[in-house]
């Protein structure tokens, strides 16, 4: 099984770190590519990320040009794209796997039972998706208290960049996630859910042929633990 792998990081050294190796682990021919926003952090952790991965980016840090707001749709769609168009350039693959560097990978094994059940449905990706909550729409102004105008259900397509992932042959033939739109300038996880839906109605597909991650419930967003610890850095408590 070829394995493409795509981590977006900004200083989460010690947790990436830990994650490629179990990767490597398991899967010694998986190919890495790391989108690390730009962090000045000289160390031995950083080089052997370095080492360990096939290709390594140091990216702008888009902080100094976008408020706290729009920087996590910017950054995780510029670093995700980045990362893409790189793994494209490498080699053709089973199964990309995208997370954010805060997701601890524990068992990388984890990766051929969700392709089996991918295979076994017949689907081409799974998401971790918010079914209840509400998140940020496009038209609002969070600086000003206006928020949370989006709210979730069972039919909205938004999903989580901490870890998703997308078979190989799929994803190369429709450029998926290689220039991610940025169409809610606040959630990143609308971007991520229209990019998807462009690369599945190419097909002529629909979101059902995305697996859901939720272990729980799909109003569990961050319920899937196997082999993946979400928000490690944070002790499991998202950070925004």
């Amino acid at each position: 099984m070829r394995i493409g792998v795509v981590i977006t990081m900004y200083d989460e050294f010690n947790i990436v770190l830990n994650s490629i190796k179990n990767i490597k682990n398991n899967f010694p021919d998986s190919v890495i590519v790391v989108s690390q926003s730009e962090f000045n952090f000289d160390s031995e952790i950083r080089e052997e990320i370095l080492k360990l991965s096939d290709k390594y980016m140091v990216l702008e840090d888009l902080s100094l040009s976008y408020n706290r707001y729009e920087l996590p749709s910017q950054a995780i769609c510029r670093n995700i794209s980045k990362g893409f168009n790189e793994i494209y350039k490498i080699d053709d693959f089973d199964l990309i796997i995208v997370f954010t560097g805060d997701t601890l990978i524990t068992d990388s094994n984890n990766f051929l039972r969700r392709y089996n059940e991918m295979l076994n449905n017949n689907w081409v990706g799974m998401v971790s998706i918010a079914v209840g909550q509400n998140f940020h729409s496009n038209d609002d102004d969070p600086s000003n208290g206006i928020s949370g105008n989006r709210f979730q259900n069972e039919d909205t397509t938004d999903f989580a960049c901490c870890y998703f992932m997308i078979k190989g042959n799929f994803a190369k033939k429709h450029k998926s996630f290689s220039n991610i739109k940025i169409t809610n300038k606040f959630t990143s996880e609308q971007c991520l859910g229209d990019e998807m839906m462009r690369s599945l109605s190419n097909e002529g597909f629909g979101f059902d042929k995305i697996g859901i991650l939720n272990c729980v419930s799909p109003e569990a967003a961050y319920s899937y633990n196997d082999g993946i610890e979400y928000h490690s850095k944070t002790n499991g408590l998202p950070s925004r």
